[in-house]
């Protein structure tokens, strides 16, 4: 198994293929329909994946990949969450899912992770190799690496 250039290189979520260049790939998300428990209807963000720019479709919502990764990217996913102090509103958005952020995040922010992602299940599966793993390590850049390596067969 080949390893990406981590934070460089994406692997599509539509298409399955490589994303070269992370200039070339866009962060797409929608908007989803929803009953709140005052049961009016909201609109809630999520199913964010990211995608070649050719696979993305109108309709979505969508920003540059590179607009998720570093400083701005930081900004961007902490946006998504709360949009601060300054403003009287409180949450800037209301997400579907605070999980799907967070792997969003990992896959920009985290080295190997967006490969690794794909080799959890059989992670899994293989318990005794991980079950000594400290689990404040579990996510990074040497055990990513490790994964990919075993289980990228």
């Amino acid at each position: 198994m080949t390893t990406l250039n981590p934070l460089e290189e994406f692997i599509c979520d539509s298409c399955g293929g490589i994303i070269e260049k992370k200039e070339d790939g866009y962060v797409v998300w929608d908007l989803i329909e929803n009953s709140s428990q005052k049961g009016k209807k909201e609109s809630l963000q999520g199913n964010f994946r990211i995608q070649h720019r050719e696979c993305q479709q109108i309709l979505d919502y969508s920003s540059s990949l590179t607009e998720f990764m570093g400083i701005e990217g930081t900004r961007q996913f902490l946006d998504f969450l709360d949009e601060g102090e300054i403003f009287k509103h409180g949450l800037a958005s209301e997400i579907s899912s605070i999980r799907e952020l967070v792997v969003l995040h990992r896959r920009t922010h985290l080295p190997y992770y967006d490969q690794a992602r794909h080799y959890f299940e059989k992670a899994k599966k293989d318990i005794e190799y991980w079950e000594d793993m400290d689990s404040d390590n579990l996510y990074s850049e040497d055990i990513l690496r490790q994964i990919i390596e075993k289980y990228g067969v």
